[in-house]
């Protein structure tokens, strides 16, 4: 991602270019470079490798984006809240 600057900083760089233009133009270019920069991996396997015994092949890492949410909509600190402002004992957020 690039800065492009201000509407006075443009004006300045760029006397020739209507700003929002120019600043429009540059996004196309970059928008274009980023797309062009994509690749694809193709990752082969063969049904005739064996596979190492006692080697850890699979993660379960499916509850990283639930947490990223959790913490993003600021939960823990609700519960903490509703915990120290009630006698609640037990830890609400113990759940999560």
């Amino acid at each position: 991602m690039a800065a492009l600057g201000n509407e006075n900083q443009l004006r300045e760089k760029h006397p020739d270019y209507e700003p929002l233009v120019w600043a429009k133009k540059q996004a196309k270019l970059l928008a274009q470079k980023e797309k062009a920069n994509q690749n694809s991996l193709i990752k082969s396997f063969s049904a005739a490798k064996l596979i190492e015994k006692d080697k850890q092949r699979s993660f379960n890492v499916g509850y990283l984006f639930l947490q990223d949410i959790l913490s993003q909509l600021g939960l823990k600190q609700a519960c903490k809240k509703i915990q120290a402002q009630t006698r609640i004992k037990y830890d609400l957020y113990a759940w999560c």
